[in-house]
């Protein structure tokens, strides 16, 4: 099998010929010499970043990471940037008041600055790897989205005093996220990342998350379904989290990736509940073992991670982007784990 035929093969739950492989960040700058915001902003050098990332490390799928803001400067926010951390910071949210999500109107895709450029990108790529190596880009929800534009708290505040604005301006945010997506789609991107960083328990309660994010994402998720590939990533950042997948578990994806090391369900327990229905994406720490381990530690939680995933419907990679810094061995050590990992 090529890479293509592994991953199509993992994702309909059947049996590759061995685990499919990759891991992403925000930092593939560094793989062909150019600064974060330079890259960012410029499709042409994005996707050489990108292009280069694959040629040192030969990994099955590719996912197409760009600044975790990326969707909300030509919204108007302004964002500080952080070069050596591959990373920015919202300074100033373009979102203030109640009246802001009503006067809120969807981006042109083919108008934006920042947006402009990640459909150069999907040009570039699906013209230099078609496809050998599936690639997908990465998209937020909607509360995702509204989040970054108005900060946690002014969204939580609005959640309990201001649904009826607020729900429109997620419907606002849901018909630019599936038009920026069918431009990238239709300019050759094998795929959606589709990430939400509203998945924990502690933020919504279960009758918010069915008002104010599952018809969105649904909506969303049904209009880009012509994608050949959709993951979605239910984010965290706490360890113990825990995540309801019994939130998604209507969601027409056909991938779930989450921290399996940090935050609960466990790769066994969510193989156990949702193993025959969704593929599963994770089994690296990105938050350690893969960042700075040792390449023998990597090593071992990649073939436990197989072991208890695999072998169909699942896929090696890690449970989030890795931060810079991160030893380059223990990547190769990830890949040689599933290289070595044939299925009979």
């Amino acid at each position: 099998m090529n890479s293509y035929e592994r991953v199509m093969a993992s994702l309909s739950l059947s049996k590759p010929d061995r685990t499919p492989v990759s891991f992403w960040f925000h930092w593939y700058n560094t793989f062909a010499g150019f600064g974060y915001q330079e890259y960012c902003k410029d499709g042409k050098k994005f996707a050489r970043s990108h292009l280069a990332f694959l040629e040192r490390f030969k990994v099955d799928y590719l996912k197409v990471t760009p600044d975790g803001n990326y969707m909300v400067e030509d919204w108007g926010c302004k964002l500080e940037w952080d070069e050596p951390r591959a990373h920015t910071k919202i300074v100033e949210y373009s979102v203030s008041s109640v009246e802001d999500w009503e006067a809120l109107e969807p981006l042109n895709p083919n108008r934006c600055k920042m947006l402009s450029e990640q459909l150069v990108a999907a040009e570039i790529l699906a013209e230099k790897i078609g496809k050998e190596t599936p690639f997908i880009f990465t998209l937020f929800s909607p509360l995702t989205i509204a989040i970054k534009l108005a900060g946690s708290e002014t969204v939580a505040a609005h959640i309990r005093s201001a649904k009826r604005p607020l729900l429109r301006g997620l419907r606002t945010i849901s018909e630019f996220t599936i038009e920026f997506g069918e431009a990238l789609l239709d300019q050759g991107a094998t795929g959606i990342f589709y990430a939400t960083q509203v998945a924990t328990k502690d933020f919504l309660t279960y009758e918010q998350y069915d008002e104010f994010c599952s018809p969105f994402d649904m909506r969303i998720l049904g209009a880009l379904s012509q994608s050949d590939i959709t993951v979605l990533h239910l984010h965290s950042e706490k360890r113990g989290d825990e995540i309801p997948f019994e939130r998604i578990a209507r969601y027409r994806v056909d991938a779930l990736n989450w921290w399996d090391r940090g935050v609960k369900p466990s790769l066994p327990d969510a193989k156990k509940l949702y193993g025959n229905k969704f593929c599963l994406v994770g089994g690296l720490d990105h938050a350690s073992t893969l960042h700075h381990g040792l390449s023998s530690e990597v090593r071992r939680e990649a073939l436990e991670a197989i072991r208890k995933g695999g072998p169909e419907g699942f896929m090696l990679g890690p449970g989030c982007t890795v931060a810079a810094g991160a030893k380059l061995e223990n990547f190769e050590a990830a890949i040689e784990a599933a290289s070595s990992s044939i299925v009979p």
